[in-house]
């Protein structure tokens, strides 16, 4: 097992971004400095867009997500829009590139601010059980830099998330058929049964000046 708290051992992490969209490229100029103020380094990797969805689908052969009716959340039930097929559809992405990963990598959104480096202190036994390619370890909040700071520190499963090369392909491969709820929702659940949770390392952050880059239909 490597010391996780040796700065040459940090899992790279994959900052999904909207390429050429101003919104995106605001939250990743706050957020990405983040992670490599403490060493990290940050691969941006190419959202998703209701533009290109459709292509996206087609290049994930038998893994290619089948969208129904969403059966929670917000005006259920009703269809998907277009952005929320397209950030689950980012977040498949992530797990496809992950899953050819030899460590874990740390799959973030473009509002994802890191606060405290716990993931990889010696000080917290369970990230050292648990590391390796089944590792699936929940680490974002939304807080006090949300849109809802009275919810306080309420778990984010899909603003950043461990993953190790094996939950990445269990992610992939577990897909609902059809998907009836968002991609937040299927990662809580999974790392609810799978994983575990440390999500007061990293926080939401929004900026209501600027709005967000999803329009939950609502």
């Amino acid at each position: 097992m490597p010391k996780l708290n040796k700065r040459k051992n940090l899992p790279g992490v994959l900052m999904i971004a909207i390429k050429d969209d101003p919104t995106s490229e605001h939250y990743v100029s706050i957020s990405k400095p983040s992670w490599e103020r403490l060493g990290y380094n940050v691969t941006l990797v190419d959202a998703v867009t209701p533009n290109t969805l459709e292509e996206y689908r087609k290049g994930c052969g038998r893994y290619a997500i089948n969208f129904g009716m969403k059966t929670t959340g917000r005006g259920a039930p009703r269809e998907f829009t277009p952005t929320e097929k397209a950030i689950w559809c980012s977040h498949h992405n992530c797990w496809r590139i992950a899953e050819r990963k030899k460590n874990p990598a740390i799959i973030v959104e473009h509002d994802a601010i890191l606060l405290t480096d716990v993931i990889m202190s010696e000080t917290v036994p369970i990230v050292h059980k648990h590391w390796g390619p089944d590792v699936l370890i929940g680490i974002g909040h939304c807080g006090a830099l949300s849109k809802n700071p009275e919810k306080g520190k309420r778990i984010s499963a899909g603003v950043a998330y461990v993953v190790g090369a094996n939950s990445a392909l269990t992610l992939k491969k577990y897909v609902p058929r059809p998907v009836q709820t968002n991609s937040d929702a299927y990662l809580h659940t999974s790392i609810n049964r799978r994983g575990v949770w440390l999500q007061h390392s990293v926080t939401q952050y929004y900026d209501p000046n600027i709005g967000t880059t999803i329009d939950h239909g609502a």
